[in-house]
């Protein structure tokens, strides 16, 4: 038998920092990212995505994970016209 929990989540903070900018190129930023949970599960969780934005206005990005935590899954996506 499974079981299954149903929550959602919104993102209440997004702060982006530069990370390295060219004038010819794109531009490297860091985000830092907190989600909060709601309904089955409820908590929150702060991530860092270092992110690539293009001078075309599309972007990628991928998670940071700290030398810390162990290691899970890379989590990488984009928007715009590149695909991740």
């Amino acid at each position: 038998m499974s079981q299954r929990a149903n929550a959602t989540f919104q993102a209440k903070s997004w702060e982006e920092q530069p990370h390295h900018e060219r004038d010819d190129g794109p531009k490297l930023t860091r985000a830092s990212v907190t989600k909060t949970f709601s309904g089955d599960i409820a908590g929150h969780e702060t991530l860092e995505y270092l992110m690539m934005h293009r001078t075309d206005g599309s972007a990628s990005f991928t998670r940071d994970f700290p030398s810390s935590e162990p290691h899970e899954p890379n989590e990488r996506g984009a928007y715009g016209r590149h695909p991740a």
